[in-house]
C-alpha cells in the first residue's frame, strides 16, 4: 500500500503543529505497520505519482489542500483529513500591538488584548473556521 503525506510548501523549512503531526505520524506508522509512506509539498509533484491513500495534513491553506483533495479525486483515491487548525485572533492582536511598539510581557498588554478580543466578540460574528476551511 503507498500512502502520500501531503503537507504545505514549506512545512519542512518553516516548522509548525502541523509539520510535528505529519513527522510524528509518519514514523509511527512506519515503524509499527511498515507502511511506504512518502512526503509529498506540491500538488503539481502528486500528480505524477501513484498511491492508494492521500493524507492532507493542515487545513489553514486551505486552497493548497484543496488542490492535493482535487489530484487525489481525479486519481480516484481515498482521503484523509487531518486538520491543524488555530484561531488567528491572539496572533493578529499581537501583531496590531507590535506595531505600536507595545510588547510581552507588559501588563498592559494582557489587558488591552482580554478588552480587544472581548469587545469584538460581541460586535463581530466569527465562527473557528472560516468558510473556505468548511
Amino acid at each position: 500500500m503507498k500512502i502520500i503525506f501531503a503537507n504545505r510548501s514549506d512545512s519542512l523549512t518553516s516548522k509548525g503543529g502541523d509539520t510535528t503531526q505529519m513527522l510524528l505520524t509518519k514514523k509511527y506508522l512506519e515503524t509499527r505497520y511498515h507502511l511506504d509512506i512518502e512526503i509529498c509539498l506540491s500538488p503539481g509533484e502528486l500528480s505524477t505519482k501513484s498511491f492508494d491513500i492521500l493524507h492532507v495534513f493542515n487545513v489553514q491553506t486551505y486552497r493548497e489542500s484543496a488542490e492535493f483533495i482535487k489530484v487525489a479525486m481525479k486519481k480516484n483515491c481515498k482521503v484523509v483529513l487531518s486538520p491543524i487548525y488555530w484561531n488567528y485572533t491572539y496572533s493578529m492582536f499581537s501583531y496590531g500591538l507590535g506595531l505600536f511598539r507595545i510588547y510581552k510581557p507588559v501588563k498592559l498588554y494582557q489587558k488591552l488584548s482580554e478588552i480587544i478580543i472581548f469587545l469584538s466578540s460581541r460586535f463581530v460574528r466569527r465562527s473557528f473556521l472560516f468558510e473556505p476551511q468548511r
